[in-house]
């Protein structure tokens, strides 16, 4: 899993960045850029798409709207880490 060497590395994120530039209808070699409405407006489709696809709508919105929003994401990752140190240390 750990790429060869930082050239291979490089070039394989160059083949992902033209592959999502595809699939966006953006030119892949970067010369023809949309304008920056239509840009922005497919990719905040494109977002909204993963969203609602993955089901985190809901906590996006939860962290961007409160600070206390934030609180309760952060807690609730660090409550499901505790659980999993104490699943680990019990299933020994």
């Amino acid at each position: 899993m750990t790429p060869r060497s930082l050239d291979y590395l490089v070039a394989t994120l160059g083949e992902v960045r033209d592959t999502q530039r595809l699939a966006l209808g953006v030119d892949p070699t970067g010369e023809a850029e949309p304008a920056p409405d239509e840009r922005s407006g497919t990719l905040q489709q494109v977002a909204r798409a993963a969203r609602l696809a993955t089901g985190s709508a809901p906590v996006a919105r939860l962290w961007n709207t409160s600070t206390q929003g934030r609180l309760i994401i952060i807690g609730g990752a660090a409550l499901f880490v505790a659980l999993g140190i104490v699943a680990s240390v019990l299933t020994r």
